[in-house]
């Protein structure tokens, strides 16, 4: 971090000579905010212009919070795709608003269109990674609406009519409109898997709908927005994967599968804070929030282990022996490779300085979305 970027009462203390590396800077920052609640950000000089630092913390590259502790939006010259950030309330001491994180693009909701009438069962090469995803998508419909169902019983306990209350009602209300077009295509794709012989997912589906309607009837609203943000702390880890990673296993796959998930997870990570925010303004508390993210992760694992073992049983059934024992082995290795994504981001997720604002974005991520809105 170079000096003359940081301006403020007592900023001499722990103004930097020379550039941080991402750690030393990671510190540096979170003691600043500690110690000085009416901290000002300028814009780095143009070495600075494309740091790595900035990037990954999402750092507002010139304006200043107003103090009020609420998502203050700021319109500054920005270095970003927009001009437009936000600071969160709820990852700074009292007395100081000024969290450096903002979000790089305004949400909106789309809805492309897919056509999954020739969508295979295992639509890439892959046939094990093709039917792990299958075995979430077939949760989907259910725990979105759920996950709407929750974030609209929040949306009317936030009341007043002050900044940081109306924007979090409208970022809910977008929330909302981007979950029901995911649960709507994911629906549309289920009912295409099941067209290639899976009886039994009917049953499976009936028994997640049991489940997210259990914990509406008899779960606390502060115990269902903890769920709720547990859930979509997987969210960007996995737009990650899905947009920078997973190339060489989706080439050559159906376009129209793996375009929903892209389109999926590439929203999941633009909505990635709303969950979080809403937790923090209904009740909050480290305890709680880890809490939910154990609580549905027990459940949603180990609902989509069943369906995948489901699903590649029926598979096998057409296998000869030698084919089942590699498709065995591959399903090993695709299952170490995501249990490894996972468990890094739970050990972020149950840090209490966690933050989602600070999730790294996918590098694909700006020029996924400027294809996609090209086409809608």
């Amino acid at each position: 971090m170079p000096r003359g970027i940081l301006r403020g009462p007592r900023c001499s203390l722990l103004r930097a000579r020379k550039k941080y590396s991402d750690v030393e800077g990671t510190l540096a920052l979170h003691a600043l905010l500690r110690r000085m609640p009416d901290l000002r950000l300028n814009g780095p000089t143009e070495r600075f212009k494309n740091s790595d630092f900035w990037g990954r913390y999402k750092m507002p590259v010139a304006g200043q919070c107003a103090g009020n502790h609420g998502r203050q939006r700021v319109r500054a010259k920005s270095y970003t795709s927009t001009s437009i950030y936000y600071c969160s309330p709820f990852h700074h001491p009292p007395g100081c608003s000024l969290w450096a994180s903002f979000e790089a693009n305004l949400m909106k909701p789309r809805q492309p269109t897919f056509d999954f009438s020739n969508t295979p069962a295992r639509w890439t090469r892959n046939g094990e990674f093709s039917q792990s995803s299958n075995a979430t998508s077939t949760a989907i419909p259910h725990l979105e609406r759920f996950l709407n169902r929750v974030m609209a019983k929040a949306r009317a306990e936030i009341e007043g009519d002050d900044t940081a209350s109306v924007r979090l009602r409208e970022d809910i209300s977008i929330f909302i409109k981007q979950e029901a077009n995911h649960y709507t295509a994911h629906a549309d794709f289920n009912e295409a898997l099941k067209r290639h012989g899976y009886t039994m997912l009917d049953s499976f589906e009936r028994e997640a709908l049991a489940h997210y309607s259990k914990l509406l009837q008899t779960k606390s609203l502060a115990f269902l927005c903890a769920y709720c943000e547990g859930f979509e702390t997987l969210g960007p880890p996995s737009a990650v994967a899905w947009l920078d990673n997973l190339e060489p296993i989706l080439e050559g796959g159906d376009l129209a599968a793996i375009g929903l998930w892209k389109w999926h997870l590439m929203e999941e990570y633009e909505h990635r804070n709303i969950c979080f925010d809403v937790f923090n303004r209904i009740h909050g508390g480290y305890f709680l929030r880890v809490y939910g993210l154990l609580y549905q992760a027990f459940f949603l694992f180990r609902y989509t282990a069943r369906v995948r073992s489901y699903l590649l049983s029926e598979d096998r059934r057409s296998m000869s022996e030698e084919e089942v024992v590699a498709s065995k082995m591959n399903e090993r290795a695709i299952m170490k490779r995501m249990r490894h994504r996972i468990f890094r981001q739970f050990l972020r997720a149950m840090s209490p300085t966690y933050s989602p604002y600070a999730s790294p974005q996918p590098k694909n991520y700006d020029a996924y979305m400027a294809t996609l809105e090209s086409t809608l």
